[in-house]
């Protein structure tokens, strides 16, 4: 164009549809075309890198001091060379002399030149590049800024075109240079760290999983070569990647999951709140959490010694009671495998009482009463800490209970007055019995424990226990009406001594039950039967000890000791028993009581009793006193055979025969009453001295008198006559043995 007006300049411009400039990929010979044809100079790597960091570090506010413009249009030319199409598309540069000034327009250029002599103006936020010809020694660009200087860097090549840019962002370059500078890095030492560095920088530049894959796959590959000995920092710098984009993560978390399983139950406290901690939502990806998670169930639904110690260190951390729930289950033997654990480590009283706390939220009741037993609460304390516990308390109670001091704990049990721990104890009181040196039977919890402690085989009655003091005790139980929990039935044999001798004996047999009673009643009265047996004096016992004193009794030999005694209770006993008692007397019986037990039988006027004592009398010489004491009981024919035994009565009855006479016809007129006559005969006499008339009896009396008054035909010869007759007669050989007895009197 032709300039006709003063102040009119000529501009040069070249134009292209925004959406064609990112495929125009070389300025310079637009530039030298626009400017007459004269070819541009490049400008020199040290100026091109100058602007290319200022670029870097603040895209739209580095603002390059030019000492000579001549050089702008190189320095644009220059840099267009590295960028892509996106960004061309929206590459902007100008010349200024003064910054925008309030109202101007607020989308400023990548860079602006400006002459060194307004770079007073241009001050923060802008970052102001002073261009150097030449740079001083040492000084030190990034590795995006050549690049985009244009230095050639295949790997970084490489990387831009396997991760192509979609936006204009110039930093994308700079992330390129950190996936380069990783990648070089790696190749050259395999370690973890570099691996990882790596696949963060890739994560970011190629958030797609199909973007990168090969270099994602280099360094993926490295941390599965290291995941076996990686520590527990190097498994928490995984906790915040987004590892959906990487396309061998699968298989990442699975040797991941291996590695934790292996490392975490070994960590230190510390390290293992560091670890865990990363558990709580927001604090890491959910892959990281999910990986973590599967590591801690599987290790501790298995809860071996490993994992169990490291549980319960956990356990007692605060900072990780949240994470633990849902991982440290409570079912099946998860506590006793805490609790063998537990008692392999030493602990501080924090973390004793973080342990308390963790047993009572999770309802673990033996861990709850080591935690007692650890803190070195005494036995009363422990217990009453335990009886609070909110689920059931019973196996924490076992747990005291053979764990504690024996003697601390019946004593502790037998005050707190628990039927539900009495009766625990008593498996402790099995094999210590001397413990229930310490219950107090007065208590109901006391018995109970004694009660159970006899239940489960343990001793009934310890050697130490007296029949006088326990014994006594347990009666005035069971005589004010509590529940003795059938102790008697039990120590009936213990108790029987105090029970004979108790001031309230009478009331006791309708306190007991029916079973207790049938114990005790029948110990009792053979302690009765002893003591009369020794010859005590005794009155007669209330009518149940009576009743069951003679149900024994008559099972049995009593003594005549005890059966005088039953007489003078007025027991009501039978003539036929008694009789049967008599034949067991042994002689010392008899010669202690033969004249009380015959008077015994003339008062009852037992007749039978009388006769058999008078039967026993010559086997017996010591029942005689018995028999002499009830006489008048007997036939006049006894008592006429028991005068003659008497050597005081023989002088005095030896004439009077009549008993004789009488008790011969008696016999005669019964055997033979039509045989007097010929029995006469052959005992001597002759037939004429007898009456032919009159009734067999008094035929038979005649003859007996004639035969005592001196007939031919004696009382001996018509006795020994009948009994030729009647050999096996017991009466005739009853008379026979009188006649012998006078003929030897005289």
């Amino acid at each position: 164009m032709t300039v006709t007006r003063a102040g009119m300049v000529r501009s040069e411009v070249a134009l292209w549809p925004r959406e064609h400039i990112g495929m125009v990929e070389d300025l310079f010979p637009i530039f030298s075309e626009i400017s007459g044809g004269k070819a541009l100079d490049p400008a020199s790597d040290e100026i091109l890198v100058q602007v290319a960091e200022a670029m870097l570090v603040e895209q739209g506010h580095a603002v390059v001091i030019c000492e000579n413009l001549d050089v702008w249009p190189s320095i644009i030319a220059g840099i267009w060379r590295r960028l892509w199409p996106a960004a061309r598309m929206d590459f902007s540069a100008r010349l200024a002399l003064s910054p925008p000034q309030s109202g101007g327009s607020s989308s400023l250029p990548w860079i602006t030149g400006v002459p060194i002599c307004r770079a007073q103006q241009w001050q923060r936020p802008y970052t102001i590049v002073e261009l150097q010809t030449k740079l001083p020694t040492g000084t030190q660009f990034n590795r995006a800024s050549w690049f985009l200087a244009g230095r050639n860097d295949q790997v970084m090549a490489e990387i831009l075109n396997e991760i192509s840019p979609l936006q204009s962002n110039i930093g994308y370059l700079a992330r390129a240079a950190r996936v380069a500078d990783n990648l070089e890095k790696l190749q050259n030492s395999e370690k973890y760290d570099d691996a990882l560095a790596l696949l963060r920088t890739l994560i970011v530049m190629a958030p797609i999983t199909k973007e990168a894959v090969r270099y994602k796959n280099v360094a993926v590959a490295t941390i599965l070569q290291c995941l076996p000995d990686i520590t527990s920092e190097q498994i928490e710098s995984l906790a915040n990647l987004n590892f959906s984009v990487v396309g061998e993560s699968k298989r990442l978390e699975e040797n991941l999951c291996s590695r934790i399983g292996k490392l975490v139950p070994q960590l230190t406290v510390e390290a293992s709140i560091s670890l865990l901690s990363k558990l709580y939502q927001g604090k890491a990806q959910h892959w990281w959490q999910s990986v973590v998670r599967t590591a801690l169930l599987h290790g501790l639904d298995t809860l071996d010694d490993v994992w169990a110690l490291a549980a319960i260190r956990w356990l007692a951390v605060p900072e990780l009671e949240e994470v633990l729930i849902g991982l440290i289950r409570n079912g099946g033997n998860v506590e006793s495998k805490l609790l063998k654990a537990a008692k392999e480590k030493t602990w501080s009283v924090f973390d004793l009482e973080q342990l308390h706390k963790q047993a009572k939220k999770r309802k673990w009741s033996i861990l709850h009463a080591w935690s007692l037993v650890t803190k070195n609460l005494s036995a009363a304390d422990a217990f009453t800490e335990q009886n609070g516990f909110t689920d059931d308390p019973v196996p924490g109670f076992d747990y005291l209970i053979h764990t504690l001091p024996a003697k601390e704990v019946v004593k502790t049990i037998v005050a707190m007055d628990d039927p539900k721990l009495c009766s625990m104890a008593a498996k402790l009181t099995k094999n210590k019995p001397d413990l229930l040196r310490w219950i107090d039977i007065s208590k109901s919890s006391s018995r109970l424990l004694w009660a159970t402690h006899i239940q489960i085989g343990g001793q009934a009655w310890p050697e130490y226990f007296q029949s006088t003091i326990q014994g006594n005790k347990l009666l005035e139980v069971v005589l004010s009406g509590a529940d003795s929990h059938k102790l008697v039935e039990s120590v009936g044999k213990n108790v029987s001594q105090a029970a004979a001798d108790h001031p309230r004996r009478k009331e006791l047999w309708g306190k007991l039950s029916a079973v207790e009673s049938n114990v005790l009643l029948p110990l009792v009265a053979n302690i009765l039967i002893e003591r009369i047996n020794t010859g005590q004096t005794m009155t007669q016992p209330e009518p149940q000890l009576s009743t069951k004193l003679l149900v024994l009794l008559r099972t049995s030999n009593p003594s005549g000791r005890v059966v005088c005694t039953l007489f003078s209770w007025n027991t009501p006993l039978s003539e036929h028993e008694v009789i049967g008692w008599f034949c067991q007397f042994t002689r010392s019986d008899w010669q202690i009581v033969a004249t009380e037990l015959g008077q015994a039988v003339l008062a009852r006027n037992w007749g039978n009793a009388a006769k058999k004592l008078y039967d026993l009398r010559q086997s017996i010489p010591e029942s005689m006193p018995a028999v002499e004491s009830c006489k008048e009981l007997l036939s006049r024919w006894d008592r006429f055979k028991l005068m003659l035994s008497s050597p005081s009565s023989r002088s005095h009855h030896h004439q009077d025969l009549t008993e004789l006479i009488n008790q011969i016809a008696n016999i005669g007129s019964e055997l033979a009453p039509d045989g007097l006559d010929e029995i006469w005969e052959r005992a001597g006499g002759k037939r004429m001295d007898l009456e032919s008339k009159g009734t067999p009896r008094m035929r038979w009396q005649n003859a007996t008198r004639l035969a005592a008054n001196g007939a031919k035909c004696s009382l001996e010869n018509l006795v020994r006559e009948l009994k030729r007759d009647f050999p096996m007669n017991v009466q005739l050989k009853d008379v026979e043995e009188v006649l012998h007895c006078l003929r030897n009197s005289q």
